[in-house]
């Protein structure tokens, strides 16, 4: 049979199918079946920065010790990093193809210094998984478009392993803020991001999560996009996200 092998970021891959991160790579068990069924890489479950401040800020308000809100959001903060620090660990003793860590964030900080954690606790690379709306009419797009570059720059500074940032399609320019991230550092771009939806309940008018799924219509566009990148970006390392629909 042909070989499928590849190089990807300078890790030997058996095979381009990486699985992406999600509900399905949240525990070390699971991403073991995972490369037991032929997957060459994995991108954990991410680490939602969004997440953790909203958690930390519920448990101040609930328990009523605003005075101690500081404390409260450092442990809530340092356990949930814990947590994922273990995950990386427990699933490198069971996989022997590279993990890949991720974290969704919106700003830059003390992301860097977690992404030295993630490092050290054995990570082949990290996905970053930059999600931001924005709803400030008086924010122009370079500025936002900065804010993505600023966070690359600081995670650079502070690993050595690989960066992929996994990216949005709202932007003006893909190919400029593409040669803008690998100038910064990063060393892969994951085309596209899949944001999460609401929907509206209309019997109970209450707000609720919509179709988080992608369909196979949706992979067209990222196929234009890898193309168009590939052959004006020169080097540029790509992965096809979307979604894998059939066999």
């Amino acid at each position: 049979m042909k070989s499928l092998e590849t190089n990807y970021l300078g890790l030997k891959l058996k095979n381009p199918i990486i699985i992406g991160s999600s509900g399905l790579t949240d525990t070390p068990e699971k991403n073991s079946a995972l490369e037991k069924a032929g997957a060459s890489a994995i991108v954990l479950k991410s680490l939602f920065e969004e997440q953790i401040m909203v958690n930390s800020t519920n448990i101040v308000e609930y328990s009523g010790y605003t005075q101690a809100s500081s404390y409260i959001k450092n442990y809530v903060h340092s356990h949930k990093l814990s947590d994922y620090l273990e995950l990386i660990k427990g699933t490198k003793r069971l996989c022997s193809i590279p993990i890949i860590a991720s974290i969704n964030c919106y700003k830059s900080g003390e992301w860097a210094n977690f992404a030295h954690q993630i490092e050290l606790a054995g990570a082949d690379a990290i996905e970053l998984n930059i999600y931001f709306i924005n709803t400030d009419g008086n924010l122009e797009s370079n500025i936002l478009e900065q804010s993505y570059v600023n966070i690359v720059t600081q995670t650079r500074k502070a690993i050595k392993i690989p960066i992929l940032v996994k990216m949005g399609k709202q932007f003006t320019n893909l190919v400029r803020i593409t040669e803008e991230l690998l100038a910064a550092g990063a060393n892969s771009i994951v085309l596209f991001n899949h944001y999460y939806q609401p929907d509206i309940n209309l019997k109970t008018m209450e707000v609720v999560q919509g179709d988080t799924f992608t369909s196979p219509s949706d992979f067209g566009n990222t196929l234009r996009w890898t193309s168009l990148i590939n052959s004006s970006v020169k080097n540029a390392n790509i992965v096809s996200s979307t979604g894998v629909h059939d066999w």
